[in-house]
């Protein structure tokens, strides 16, 4: 820091000044939590279970083509459904490569795929929000 400073010159000490303060007070900035859904992978390598902050970006990665994220019930989660009498999954998004979630609440949140299959084969995933 005292390298940056004084090779500031005189006039500009005080826009200086400001701007390493603003370099020392930088805002965390949020991170990213992956699930890596990718359907050319053993089921084994599929990711289960993922922990992040309130801040974190949740993102998806799934194998290239048709592919949706629905946020489950612990039950809906359990039987690998997205929908049974009077109990839906919420559509969070499919196609592409990647889905990105923010603003999950804390606490743990479900998300499973719309295939059944592939749930049942392990494509689900339980994220602890802290």
């Amino acid at each position: 820091m005292a390298i940056v400073a004084s090779s500031c010159s005189t006039t500009y000490k005080f826009l200086c000044f400001f701007f390493i303060l603003g370099l020392i007070a930088l805002p965390s900035f949020a991170a990213n939590c992956y699930v890596y859904w990718n359907t050319l992978d053993q089921p084994s390598a599929w990711t289960k279970e993922v922990t992040c902050n309130t801040d974190d970006a949740l993102v998806f990665v799934y194998s290239e083509g048709i592919r949706a994220v629905y946020q489950v019930s612990p039950f809906l989660f359990d039987i690998c459904a997205i929908v049974t009498i009077g109990e839906k999954g919420t559509w969070i998004g499919r196609g592409g490569s990647a889905t990105t979630v923010t603003g999950l609440p804390k606490g743990t949140s479900y998300f499973i795929p719309a295939n059944p299959v592939e749930c049942d084969f392990g494509m689900k995933v339980q994220v602890t929000i802290n």
